[in-house]
């Protein structure tokens, strides 16, 4: 009898809610439960669902379990060329860096792209890695000299070249690096050619040794520069270049010579050259080591073309220095051979699915011509769409319609859109 009572005690005292300092705390506790709830749906639920769910833009599930199994076996079957192409970019050359990843899947839509992040942001890296038939790779500033934290100085190039032949010599028969300012205007048969003939290839550029290097490069090279006074001793493109993996020759006589020098910084970037506006750094030293050693240099224009390259060169164009340069889209030209506009819209915080969205676009329907309309975009956004290819972006007239549909939740956008494009 006593137990029941006890427990009758106890249960009286639970029921007892009329207690105000139990009915704050009941209130407190539900009030807090209500923030949390509209908290998460508001702010939290798109960032959190885009960790769990498991697929990656575009959304579909069968399209993107078909790019992560192709992302992640790395050199696969598909890799018909039997080649990796090899680059690298800091959070300032990502545009560039995209544009050139853009060219590869148009020409070489089969090739791995090996990327290596030289200081990106977190969203950078994220939209780059969402990208076909692309790895990122962490360039290890930590192991090397000081200098070669310093970019300008381009001592990290060779590095790169190092990191990626140590890790990948055996799963390819080819490395071919490439500036994240170039761009592929055709496929790369003839220069795999060149690989397979020579076990290299390796293309010049329009300025004299002599006149861009400094003195000390030559010197701690162990180089005379009144060897390249005379003649035309033309700098060789640091920035283009391509070897077998198997080709030791080349891998004695120009990558470990290269590396060497860069590690050095009294060798690639002397204290005289810090404030020199002609010194071209690892462009420099990899000229003066490919001319020592008597490779053969490719002095076809078509390999190393830019804006001052002329015009009847553009059919036959392979590669291309883009750099910052945007490209000159000619809206619904003879290339749209499928007679046909895809429209779309966006406003800043959908910039990135609009990306994605462009570079699909690009991979499976490369000819045709995507109006883009802005419903408010920042002009950095804006600029970087602009400079897609096949792309025009259209202002929506929001002035010229009512209020409500400057309320894009209210998507009455939608219809004017259509209107607007017929």
């Amino acid at each position: 009898m006593h137990f029941y009572q006890n427990q009758r005690k106890y249960f009286d005292r639970f029921l007892n809610i009329h207690n105000w300092n139990t009915a704050v705390a009941l209130c407190t506790f539900c009030v807090c439960v209500i923030f949390i709830t509209v908290a998460y749906f508001i702010l939290f639920k798109s960032s959190v669902n885009t960790l769990l769910t498991p697929a990656k833009r575009p959304h579909d599930r069968n399209f993107v379990s078909k790019i992560n199994n192709h992302q992640s076996t790395i050199l696969s079957d598909t890799n018909t060329r039997d080649l990796l192409i090899v680059t690298a970019a800091s959070a300032g050359f990502v545009d560039r860096l995209e544009n050139l990843i853009g060219s590869i899947h148009y020409h070489e839509p089969h090739i791995t792209i090996i990327v290596f992040d030289l200081g990106m942001t977190n969203s950078q890296r994220s939209r780059i890695l969402c990208m076909t038939n692309v790895q990122v790779e962490n360039f290890p500033f930590d192991i090397y000299p000081s200098h070669v934290t310093y970019l300008q100085f381009y001592a990290f190039k060779a590095l790169v070249l190092k990191e990626v032949f140590e890790k990948y010599r055996w799963k390819t028969k080819a490395i071919f690096y490439l500036d994240a300012g170039c761009e592929l205007r055709s496929s790369l048969d003839p220069i795999i050619k060149a690989i397979k003939t020579h076990g290299y290839f390796l293309t010049g550029q329009k300025t004299f040794i002599i006149n861009h290097t400094d003195d000390q490069t030559f010197v701690a090279l162990n180089v005379s520069k009144s060897n390249f006074s005379i003649g035309k001793y033309y700098q060789v493109a640091a920035c283009i270049l391509g070897f077998s993996t198997n080709h030791s020759d080349f891998y004695k006589n120009i990558l470990i010579p290269f590396i060497a020098c860069s590690l050095n910084s009294d060798c690639i970037a002397p204290l005289t050259s810090r404030s020199s506006t002609t010194h071209r750094f690892d462009q420099s030293i990899l000229s003066i080591i490919v001319y020592k050693a008597g490779y053969i240099v490719e002095r076809a224009e078509r390999f190393f073309g830019d804006f001052g390259s002329p015009f009847e060169l553009d059919k036959i164009m392979v590669i291309f220095s883009r750099r910052w340069h945007c490209p000159k889209s000619t809206i619904l030209t003879d290339t749209n051979t499928r007679d046909l506009l895809i429209v779309t819209a966006a406003s800043a915080g959908f910039v990135d699915r609009l990306e994605n969205l462009i570079g699909s676009i690009h991979y499976h329907e490369p000819h045709i011509t995507i109006i883009v309309f802005d419903l408010g975009m920042t002009n950095s956004q804006r600029s970087r769409i602009l400079c897609m290819t096949n792309v025009q972006v259209e202002n929506f007239p929001f002035d010229i319609y009512p209020s409500h549909v400057t309320y894009l939740q209210f998507y009455a956008f939608k219809a004017l859109v259509l209107k607007e494009a017929f």
